[in-house]
């Protein structure tokens, strides 16, 4: 046979990661010759998730695998991928060279192609490179047949007799499910390909002890059990009350992780699943692989028939069998071993446990605990908790529940309405179509958070996680979140049609549900709430709760990509209009701005907004028009959660309906508000531009001369009013420095029940207002540590193995930041004796931690007097010691007091760039310029001013060792800048880069001769420093390997 050229080409999908499929032709000839015939054409699958590189490799080869099998001995491989070019040594016509580097990914492709280059005759076999999109005969034949190769499991036709199966690439990373077909100018009929008898095995025998695999399933078998999962959707749609199924809301709690070794079982049943969903070409089986991916947590996940864990080798033996039958279709089999549905709670609470008798909020936390979740487990410690589940609890979520309004001010005229139900993203075809990056989808995924409620179909981040580490698991993951960022899976086949006049319309809400819960908030009545205590009644009749819905795993991972790659628009459209609910340190920067404004304008009046149940209340009509026009493509998205009323699931018997405003909880949620509110802030900024108007969410603020802010607050009550919301003008309030402002005839017309403040006002948590009403406030918020800090005794106490250790990572980790907030936003002197208060129950909450006889002298003063010198000192430098960061020997217990000038330094960093623009112009007249470089004399006495000028000084003078002397030049190398003036420009990381340099000069000092430390303790010291010696520190009771001990304060302290 004389020389054989081949064709070989790729998938379409460049150089990001997608759906791939490898093409190649072969000819007698080149292709454009007269005499040439094409001798075969073939195509191959090559993944869900592959590069074009790796594409371009399997084309090459499985034309060789062809080519050898044919008994071709000589041929010329044409192909339009520079890379195998560059990657072919010169003896094939490559450009290779000993110095030239492989990309680690493509090393093992490139070795698997010169091992089948080698079995040629030397000189055989040339490589020639062709332009691609050329009108090359031959390239565009084999072009046409890699994009049907991308698509050959999803076609009918790929079953069909004349494809083959074979593993061409079985030396590679990738499984190849090739296809042969012939093409036009071939004979009819080719002969078949002879066997391949040095191939591998498609599948390693099964392990000693386990199962066969079962046959193949056959088409019937697959229709069969295609119409099964038809059925269940047709009876979710019926919503019959004598048969309550919903195919999305799982009756059985599911395991938090994956049985030990199953992660590439359950990963190839995600892979059927992403392979139904990719079926554009059959939006019916698209439908029915939604519903199949809805329902298979109900399937894999049943409860265990043996009753027993879900981490044993039994349970990992009945999980795989499941995926088995799973991959084979066996789909109704699986539910109907499904076990009933269990017995929903009564109304009546449960009887409180006694004695040492489990306490469910101990055993949450720990559960979080162990979980990495350590937030988490401090707000269940210091919350409410949930209100009781039961009708009573029912009637109040219901009552936070909305109807669209008749008349909505913001509603869409229908040429908007047209438009927004129009807009679709054309097919996922290109990497362009791509709206997720690789790298952000698969870091969110790397990072999703361990233990955190499922959503309605059980489905939990641990199992994406744990399927995402395998190849097909990872495809399919990133391939189901891709789909449903565009808006291709759930989304109802005609947006905006009349579903009352057909049924075949409507949306079968398979995504879009969510579990509800009803959080407690302080109690609305206290005095009722307190006679219902002092009678020993347990009642929530009058604690109001907080809606939080829990939407599927899938929802929250795609929501956040989404947010993630929009955000930098987000924060500049936000910024625009003042709304600092997503700029970085945005609370800070609004606190900051006002305590300026007003502390320049003393006179003006600040009014501050409270709205009632602000996000369920939002017009869905202002959130559509503002999404079309800033960001299109999320458009999509949002249709297939908030096109319609979506289902709210309160426990298994309970099914509200959200209709309007946005879901809390969701990932989009604060989004969807804010660029909503965003009308509203227009229209008060540019009615009332001599206001400083600033918002963080739904919490707005007005600042201004009496007239004009007593004007706009009563406009935004209006504005409210008219799109269906309210304020609570119960929670509003009033405050201006100057009494006669507050009394100013506008500002007494406000409305009666907002609340007149001559002392001060809490910002986002922040005291503004007097010095008196500052310090007031900041002894309430270190009163509420010192009970969270009472919680945490408690469960130290708690009798579990690692309730100590854990009781010590939320007193470093929880309890110590909770006044770090406040160090970013008031200047250091005016927090200096309450961050004292907060570090001394701080280390009084150790001291008991640490053993029953106070080791650290934290509390007991009156024994004092009895404590000799030694021990008086040793308790201080053992209290210095454990002020250190673990990484210098410390306990990570740091004093506010030591990093408060650094922490106000570094707010500032961050409020300057939000606030200035770069020739130093504020953003509201209000404010005054860029006080780093001002020489006003009014502006330097500021608090603000003088407390960062202050901080700046005493790093620049006091921070010192007993070697060297910090100062200003030293500083300014660190934070980049050329002194205060230039601050702007530090990092965003501030407060990090100058506390590290703190905590290394606290740590200097113990190690100083001068310290009182002896030579003996400063080795230990520096032992304690050394690298990994605190990682004991950190660990986390993730498994009882990582449990530290088992003693309790009353045994002598913790163990080790």
């Amino acid at each position: 046979m004389r020389e054989i050229p081949i064709h070989a080409r790729r998938g379409s999908h460049g150089k990001k990661a997608g759906l791939g499929g490898a093409g190649w032709a072969f000819y007698t000839d080149v292709a454009t010759a007269p005499d040439s015939i094409q001798v075969l054409g073939a195509y191959s699958f090559v993944g869900h998730w592959v590069t074009n590189n790796v594409t371009e490799y399997a084309a090459v080869l499985c034309a060789l695998s062809d080519a050898k099998r044919l008994g071709i001995r000589s041929l010329t491989i044409h192909t339009d991928c520079g890379i195998i070019m560059n990657h072919m040594p010169a003896e094939y016509g490559g450009s290779y060279r000993t110095t030239s580097s492989v990309a680690q990914h493509l090393a093992q492709y490139r070795n698997a192609v010169l091992d089948m280059l080698a079995e040629f005759e030397r000189g055989t076999v040339v490589f020639v490179k062709v332009k691609g999109h050329s009108n090359d005969l031959g390239n565009d034949e084999a072009d046409k047949l890699a994009k049907f190769g991308s698509g050959v499991a999803f076609h009918a036709s790929a079953a069909s007799a004349n494809l083959r199966y074979k593993d061409c690439a079985a030396r590679t990373a990738h499984r190849l499910v090739p296809g042969s077909v012939t093409m036009s100018g071939a004979p009819a009929n080719p002969a078949p390909l002879p066997a391949d008898d040095n191939a591998p095995p498609r599948a390693n025998p099964p392990p000693q002890g386990r199962a066969p695999p079962l046959p193949p399933p056959t088409a019937t078998d697959m229709n069969t059990a295609w119409d099964f999962i038809a059925s269940l959707v047709a009876r979710h749609e019926e919503d019959d009350e004598t048969d309550p199924f919903h195919l999305d809301l799982n009756p059985h709690s599911t395991p938090q992780r994956l049985p030990k070794g199953t992660s590439e079982s359950y990963g190839r049943c995600l892979s059927l699943i992403h392979t139904a969903l990719l079926t554009h070409a059959n939006p019916e089986r698209q439908a029915l692989g939604l519903a199949l991916y809805v329902l298979h947590p109900r399937l894999l996940f049943a409860p265990l028939p043996t009753g027993t864990g879900w981490y044993n080798n039994s349970a990992t033996r009945v999980f795989r069998d499941r995926c088995q039958l799973f991959v084979a279709g066996r789909w109704q089999a699986l539910f109907n071993a499904v076990p009933e549905a269990p017995t929903p709670p009564t109304d009546d609470p449960a009887p409180a446990p006694t004695g040492q008798d489990a306490i469910p909020q101990f055993d949450l936390a720990l559960r979080n605990i162990r979980s990495g979740r350590l937030s988490a487990a401090y707000r269940t410690l210091i919350s409410n908790g949930a209100a009781s589940y039961g009708t009573d609890t029912l009637d109040k979520l219901d009552a936070l529940t909305f109807i669209p309004m008749l008349d909505d001010p913001s509603a869409l005229s229908a040429a908007e309405r047209a438009a927004f139900d129009a807009f679709r993203l054309g097919p996922l075809c290109d990497e362009d179509d791509y709206l997720i990056t690789q790298d952000t989808l698969a870091k969110l995924i790397e990072t999703l958070p361990s233990g955190v409620s499922p959503g309605p179909t059980g489905l939990r981040n641990e199992h994406l996680k744990e399927a995402a580490t395998t190849g097909l698991g990872a495809q399919a993951v990133e391939g189901i979140i891709q789909l449903l960022a565009r808006g291709e899976l759930g989304a109802p086949t005609n947006c905006g049609a009349d579903y009352s006049t057909d049924s075949s319309l409507a949306n079968p809400h398979l995504l879009d549900g969510s579990r509800l819960a009803a959080l407690k908030k302080k109690a609305a009545n206290a005095k009722l709430a307190a006679a219902d205590d002092a009678a020993g009644r347990a009642s929530d009749a009058h604690v109001p709760v907080r809606p939080l819905g829990m939407g599927g795993v899938e929802r929250r991972l795609a929501g956040r990509a989404l947010l993630t790659e929009s955000k930098p628009n987000i924060v500049k459209l936000f910024l625009k209009h003042n709304q600092f609910a997503m700029a970085p340190d945005g609370a800070t920067t609004v606190v900051r701005a006002i305590s300026l404004a007003h502390s320049l304008h003393p006179d003006y009046v600040l009014f501050t907004n409270d709205s009632a149940s602000a996000f369920q209340k939002k017009s869905r009509s202002a959130i559509e028009r503002r999404l079309i026009r800033h960001f299109p493509r999320m458009v999509p998205f949002y249709k297939v959660y908030y096109n319609d009323p979506s289902n709210l699931y309160y426990g298994l018997e309970y099914k509200l309906s959200s209709s309007t405003g946005a879901i809390q909880g969701c990932p989009l949620g604060s989004f969807l508000y804010c660029l909503a509110d965003l009308d509203i802030l227009e229209k008060l900024q540019a009615d009332f531009s001599d206001c400083l108007i600033l918002a963080y969410v739904d919490d707005i603020y007005i600042l201004g001369p009496p007239a004009s802010a007593a004007a706009a607050f009563a406009r935004l009550k209006v504005l409210k009013e008219d799109r269906g919301e309210a304020c609570n003008v119960e929670k509003c309030k009033a405050f201006s420095f100057v009494a006669t402002s507050l009394a100013h005839t506008a500002v007494q017309a406000v409305d009666p029940a907002v609340k007149r403040h001559s002392d001060g006002v809490t910002v986002l948590g922040i005291p503004h207002g007097s010095d008196l009403f500052i310090q007031s406030e900041l002894s309430a918020i270190v009163d509420k540590t010192k009970l969270g800090l009472q919680e945490l005794r408690k469960l130290a106490w708690y009798h579990r193995d690692d309730s100590m250790q854990c009781a010590l990572l939320l007193l470093r980790y929880c309890a110590v930041p909770r006044f770090s907030h406040v160090l970013r936003a008031l200047p250091p002197n005016t927090v200096g004796p309450v961050a004292f208060a907060h570090h001394d129950a701080i280390m009084n909450c150790l001291s008991d931690l640490l053993g029953p006889d106070d080791p650290l002298f934290c509390r007991d003063q009156t024994l004092a007097p009895m404590r000799d010198a030694i021990h008086q000192t040793a308790a201080a430098v053992a209290r210095e010691q454990a002020a250190l960061p673990l990484r210098l020997g410390g306990l990570g217990m740091v004093n506010p007091c030591s990093v408060s000038d650094a922490a106000f330094l570094g707010g500032w960093v961050s409020s300057l760039s939000l606030l200035y623009d770069d020739g130093g112009n504020p953003i509201h007249p209000s404010l005054p310029f860029n006080p780093m470089r001002s020489q006003d004399a009014a502006v330097m006495c500021l608090p603000q001013i003088a407390g960062v000028r202050a901080a700046w000084d005493w790093l620049v003078t006091d921070l010192v060792t007993d070697e060297v002397l910090f100062g200003e030049p030293a500083l300014c190398k660190l934070l980049k800048v050329d002194g205060l003036r230039s601050l702007a420009k530090a990092p965003l990381k501030t407060q990090r880069i100058v506390s590290h340099e703190v905590a290394a000069t606290a740590f200097a000092r113990l190690q100083a001769p001068s310290s009182p430390l002896s030579q003996s303790d400063r080795v230990r010291l520096s032992s304690c420093a050394g690298y990994g010696a605190h990682a004991w520190l950190k660990a986390i009771p993730s498994i009882r390997l990582f449990f530290i001990g088992d003693a309790h304060p009353g045994d002598g302290g913790v163990g080790s």
